[in-house]
Order: C-alpha cells, then sequence, then structure tokens
C-alpha cells in the first residue's frame, strides 16, 4: 500500500487513504470469517447488502485523503466525523475474534480437506 500511495504522488492524504485501507480489509475479513457463515441464506443476502454499504461509506471516507491532500486537511475533516471508520474497523476484528472467526490464512486451512499421509496411501 505504500508503493502505490507513491506511485500516486507525494501529498500525505495519500499515505493517510492507503494505510487506512489495510485496517479496513482486516476489518472486513474478520467480520466475513465471524458472521456470514452463521446466517441464513437470506441473511447472507442482508450481510451482503450491509457490507456493501458499509464498504462504499469507508471508501468515500478514505478518498478524502485524496482529495484533500494534505495530512492536516484529511486528519481536519476525519476528526469532524470523530474517525467513525477508524473506530469501526478497530472495533470490528475485536468483534470478529469475540464470535469465533479466524484470520483469513487460518480460515483457508479449515475450509481446505486435510490430504492423507503417503505412509497411509501405501499401506491401504
Amino acid at each position: 500500500m505504500l508503493l502505490s500511495a507513491y506511485w500516486h504522488g507525494l501529498h500525505r492524504g495519500y499515505y493517510l487513504s492507503f494505510l487506512t485501507i489495510t485496517l479496513c480489509l482486516a476489518a472486513e475479513g474478520q467480520l466475513e470469517s465471524a458472521l456470514r457463515g452463521r446466517l441464513s441464506l437470506g441473511g447472507q443476502k442482508a450481510w451482503d447488502w450491509v457490507q456493501w454499504f458499509l464498504k462504499m461509506r469507508a471508501y468515500d471516507y478514505m478518498c478524502m485523503g485524496f482529495v484533500l491532500l494534505s495530512l492536516a486537511d484529511t486528519l481536519q475533516y476525519w476528526a469532524s466525523i470523530y474517525f467513525c471508520i477508524h473506530f469501526l474497523a478497530l472495533a470490528a476484528p475485536g468483534l470478529g475474534l469475540a464470535l469465533g472467526g479466524g484470520s483469513p490464512s487460518r480460515r483457508k486451512a479449515a475450509s481446505q480437506p486435510t490430504s492423507l499421509a503417503p505412509e497411509k496411501l501405501r499401506g491401504e
């Protein structure tokens, strides 16, 4: 993300936005793993809509770094709305862990079937 910010230019607002993206992606992954699988099909569709809506609001919030460009202006704007996305993104991983969600690598490992050891295959 830092390389991407450098690619766009040397404005400090870019760096704030790109660093916030990593926080939001971690929050999204934690909540996805903790909540979506526990919901019914209708609940999953509702969750997908809520997740999409929150993601779009987070993009609006983060894009202010690209619009305002400066560190002070971006922080002043975010402070005017009480750093709401930052607080939500910081609370989400804790909520995801409390509800039993794991890290993306644990989710991937848990979803893949375990293979038989070569010794067992030869013995059968």
